[in-house]
């Protein structure tokens, strides 16, 4: 049985979005670098907690504002869902192709206010080795550490709302389960 595959765009808007609010926080750290020190003198002058809280906001937003500008420049697909399995490029830590032999469920948690897809797999070091980039693969280690996978999708950077999304995803492995006789299986949301 050969299922409709479903191609979900990537919405630059939301994905610009979120390049605006890195850049923002890195102005808001060299604006506190730049502020007038308060008397002192030595290392005190120089290393306020507003200048420490400065340099760890324009490390930190830095980083991702080089990530979200790499991202927009190279991600055109978000996510295709096919009879064949999941391509993701939802993020810059998408997991590419997987295909639904590995998939042993899925999963909804929250964490604070948003809302993350786990899909778990059979061997999540297959997933986590295939990475080049070091950063993408040590935070697919963290997620596989605190969360059982290092698959997360989420709705942020694609279009089309995180129900809708969820329950594309849900209704697609159940028919895959259904058509290859897979029995055991169990479609969690949190």
């Amino acid at each position: 049985m050969s299922l409709e595959t479903i191609h979900i765009s990537a919405s630059y808007r939301k994905r610009f979005m979120g390049l605006f609010g890195a850049l923002s926080f890195v102005l808001v750290g060299a604006y506190l670098i730049y502020l007038p020190a308060e008397e002192g003198d030595g290392f005190y002058h120089y290393f306020t907690p507003a200048k420490i809280s400065g340099w760890a906001s324009i490390l930190f937003f830095g980083s991702c504002t080089i990530v979200m500008l790499y991202y927009l420049k190279n991600s055109q697909l978000g996510l295709l869902i096919s009879d064949m399995g999941i391509t993701d490029y939802s993020s810059p830590v998408s997991a590419g192709f997987i295909p639904w032999s590995d998939v042993l469920d899925i999963q909804v948690i929250q964490i604070e206010k948003q809302r993350l897809i786990l899909i778990l797999v059979q061997d999540s070091d297959v997933y986590i080795n295939r990475q080049k980039n070091k950063f993408k693969k040590g935070v697919m280690q963290l997620n596989d550490k605190y969360y059982g996978t290092p698959i997360h999708i989420t709705a942020n950077g694609l279009k089309i709302k995180f129900n809708e999304l969820e329950a594309l995803l849900f209704q697609r492995f159940k028919q895959v389960c259904e058509s290859t006789n897979r029995n055991g299986f169990t479609i969690e949301s949190e």
